[in-house]
């Protein structure tokens, strides 16, 4: 059965994926491996291709239909697609998500979004991009009040600062 998960959760996909193994994706989806979500696996399929930053994998997924959002498993910030490419500084892999109109605003625990991460990290390029796109909320407040501004003034990031500023982000949110 190609889409038999082991006891951590983990389809074959899942590991071809999460190894780069394009061409083993590529054959288990011949196969007939479903590259939807399913009960019992641990997490998004498509989440270990975008941690571990194999957009081939990334890429072949997609098309093959995968959805480029998912749904947090508990608490694990990691566990939403955009959000592990934002942490992991993956411009390609959110390239691709954003391409097939993921939910540029999907929020982690603490209530924080891709553009929080990428402004806090002074992930220019990820800032950039997503600010490129008009559905991003650039005033978002994480759970705490914190704005991507804030966080980029906080973190000491002047570039993502600028683009912040010059997408119209406010100045003057107060926090909680």
């Amino acid at each position: 059965d190609s889409d038999a998960i082991n006891a951590r959760g983990s389809a074959p996909l899942h590991l071809a994926a999460a190894h780069g193994h394009a061409t083993i994706v590529r054959q288990l989806l011949e196969a007939g491996a479903s590259p939807k979500e399913r009960p019992g696996h641990a997490h998004s399929i498509i989440l270990p291709a975008v941690i571990a930053g194999n957009s081939q994998c990334l890429q072949l997924l997609l098309d093959a239909g995968a959805s480029p959002d998912a749904s947090p498993q508990g608490d694990d910030p990691h566990s939403v697609p955009i959000l592990a490419a934002a942490r992991r500084n993956q411009l390609e892999c959110m390239r691709l998500l954003v391409d097939r109109r993921c939910d540029v605003n999907a929020v982690g625990p603490f209530g924080e979004t891709a553009l929080h991460i990428a402004a806090a990290a002074g992930r220019d390029a990820l800032t950039r991009l997503l600010l490129s796109i008009p559905s991003t909320k650039v005033d978002c407040q994480m759970v705490d009040g914190m704005t991507a501004v804030l966080m980029a003034a906080a973190s000491g990031s002047t570039a993502c600062l600028r683009l912040l500023v010059d997408a119209k982000a406010s100045l003057s949110v107060a926090t909680n």
